[in-house]
C-alpha cells in the first residue's frame, strides 16, 4: 500500500546508516501536504505554520542553553564584536576596552536574548495547540534539573492566556539512569617478560618463561589450518539493507562501489557542492508542488546554469509554458494515495512501497499528472542538466512498476518524462513494447548484483 511504514526495525537501521555516513540525507523532507510527525529543530521552523507543537528541553541549561559565544579576547578563532554586522554597543565597548569580564558577560546576555528570540519562534508556529515540556534527566546528569527562565515565565502567565500544567511527578533524588561509579580494581602488571616482547627467537623466548610442549601443540595447529578447505570468499560481507529505493538503486547503476560505500558500508562524500545542490532542488521541488505561486527561486550554478536575474526569469518562463509547466500550475491538487477517477488533477510526493523479490523497494513518485482522457504522467523534477542517458535509468521504470502494481495503471496510459527544471528540457521513457517485463528484469538484476556481493567499481563522469 502506499505510504505504508511496516518495519520499526528497518526504519530504526536506516537511521543508523544515515548517521553513521557523514553524508546529507538525499530525500527530499516531507511537502506541506504529507500527513507526517516533523522533527526539526527552531532555525529550519521558521516561516511555518502547524497545527500541533511541542517543544520539549525547558530545563534550566538545555533550553535555554546558557552557552555564550567565544570571546575574540581569549579565543583567536571568535569574530570581534566590532566585525559583526549588526554589533551590540556596549559589546563592542567592551571588546575595544580589552575588558575579558566585561565581554564575556554581554555575549552570555546577548546568547540568552538570542535563545529568547528562538523561544518566540517557537511558540508562535502552532496555529492549534502548543505542549512545552521538561525534565529532570538528559542523559548522566546526576541531580534533577531546575526549570529554565521560559518555564519560570510559564508559570507567571496570566488567566487569560489558558496556560495549564499537569501535576509533578515524583522526582528521584539522583538520576536512576546512571550507576555509581565503582572503585576501580587495582591491575596486577603483565608478568610477560619485557624482554621476551623484543626477542626473535621462539625458542628462546620458550625456555625463557618455562614453556614445554608448545613444538607439539604448535604444529598440531598448522596441521589444522592447512586441512581447511579453500572455497570463495566474497569480497564484500556486510549484509546488503533490507529495502531499497529508486535513488539506491540509481547509484547502483552508477557504480556498484559506489553503492556498497553509500548504503552497506558508508564513507564521508567529498564531493563538492552536494548539499548546496541537494537544498537547492529542494526549494524547487517545493515551489513546483505549491503550485508555483509567488517569486521562483534563483537559478543555481550548480545546474551548470548562469545566475543573472534576466537568465533566471527567462528559463522559469520556459517551464512555466513547457507541457509539465503548464499542468503544474493549472492541474488541480488532487491529496491522498490513491488517484482520482477522473482528471484533471495532479498529485505531489506520493509515497510507495513496492514488493518484489523477497524485499521491498519504497521510494516517492515527485509528480503525477493525471488528464482528462485518463492518462498518467509520472514525472520526476531535476535540476540538473538533460543526459540522453536518462532514457535508461531505472528511476521511471520502477514508478511505472508501481503505478501498475499498486494502481492497475497499464502501459498504454503511462507517459514517463524526466523535466529539467527551470526550462522546458524533458528526457522522455517509452513504453511500447512489454515495457514492464523488462522494467522488472532490470529491477531483478539489480537485486541480483547487490545479494552476490559483487560491487565493482565503475567510473564515469558521475
Amino acid at each position: 500500500e502506499f505510504g505504508d511504514a511496516r518495519f520499526l526495525q528497518e526504519f530504526l537501521r536506516y537511521l543508523e546508516v544515515v548517521s553513521g555516513s557523514g553524508s546529507a540525507e538525499f530525500s527530499l523532507p516531507p511537502s506541506e501536504h504529507t500527513d507526517a510527525v516533523r522533527v526539526l529543530t527552531v532555525h529550519k521552523a521558521k516561516g511555518l505554520e502547524f497545527d500541533h507543537v511541542f517543544v520539549p528541553g525547558l530545563s534550566d541549561g538545555v533550553f535555554p542553553s546558557g552557552r555564550a559565544q567565544d570571546s575574540a579576547l581569549e579565543k583567536p578563532n571568535a569574530l570581534p564584536p566590532p566585525l559583526k554586522r549588526d554589533p551590540d554597543p556596549e559589546l563592542a565597548a567592551a571588546y575595544d576596552a580589552l575588558d575579558k569580564d566585561e565581554t564575556k558577560k554581554l555575549l552570555k546576555r546577548g546568547a540568552t536574548e538570542e535563545e529568547g528570540r528562538l523561544f518566540y519562534v517557537a511558540c508562535t508556529r502552532a496555529a492549534e495547540t502548543l505542549t512545552l515540556s521538561r525534565a529532570h534527566y538528559y542523559g548522566d546528569n546526576k541531580k534533577p534539573k531546575k526549570p529554565s527562565v521560559f518555564w519560570k515565565l510559564l508559570e507567571d502567565t496570566p488567566e487569560e492566556c489558558a496556560v495549564s500544567f499537569d501535576s509533578e511527578p515524583e522526582v528521584p533524588e539522583s538520576n536512576p539512569d546512571v550507576k555509581e561509579l565503582s572503585e576501580k580494581e587495582e591491575r596486577t602488571p603483565d608478568p610477560w617478560p619485557l624482554e621476551a616482547m623484543a626477542a626473535d627467537d621462539e625458542v628462546e623466548v620458550a625456555q625463557s618463561l618455562g614453556v614445554t610442549g608448545w613444538e607439539d601443540e604448535l604444529a598440531a595447529l598448522r596441521r589444522d589450518v592447512r586441512a581447511i578447505p579453500e572455497s570463495p570468499r566474497p569480497e564484500h560481507v556486510l549484509p546488503p539493507p533490507e529495502t531499497h529505493s529508486p535513488s539506491s538503486l540509481m547509484d547502483l547503476e552508477t557504480c556498484p562501489r559506489r553503492y556498497y560505500h553509500k548504503y552497506i558500508f558508508p564513507v564521508p562524500i567529498l564531493e563538492q557542492g552536494v548539499e548546496d545542490a541537494q537544498d537547492y532542488g529542494s526549494v524547487v521541488h517545493a515551489y513546483i508542488e505549491g503550485g508555483m505561486r509567488g517569486e521562483p527561486p534563483k537559478v543555481s550554478s550548480i545546474g551548470g546554469e548562469g545566475d543573472g536575474d534576466a537568465s533566471r526569469k527567462e528559463l522559469w518562463k520556459a517551464f512555466d509554458a513547457s507541457k509539465y509547466g503548464r499542468r503544474a500550475a493549472e492541474y488541480p491538487l488532487h491529496e491522498g494515495s490513491e488517484p482520482p477517477k477522473t482528471g484533471p488533477a495532479r498529485m505531489v510526493e506520493i509515497s510507495f512501497a513496492l514488493p518484489i523479490e523477497n524485499t521491498e523497494i519504497r521510494g516517492r513518485i515527485d509528480a503525477v499528472f493525471v488528464d482528462e482522457d485518463g492518462t498518467f504522467h509520472l514525472v520526476d523534477w531535476k535540476t540538473g542538466k538533460p543526459y540522453e542517458s536518462y532514457r535508461t535509468r531505472l528511476q521511471l521504470p520502477l514508478y511505472a512498476l508501481a503505478a501498475n502494481r499498486l494502481w492497475g495503471v497499464e502501459p498504454e496510459k503511462m507517459r514517463l518524462a524526466y523535466a529539467f527544471v527551470p526550462g522546458d528540457a524533458t528526457v522522455e521513457v517509452s513504453t511500447q513494447g512489454d515495457f514492464l517485463g523488462r522494467a522488472q528484469e532490470k529491477v531483478l538484476g539489480a537485486l541480483s548484483l547487490i545479494k552476490s556481493g559483487r560491487f565493482e567499481p565503475t567510473p564515469s563522469r558521475y
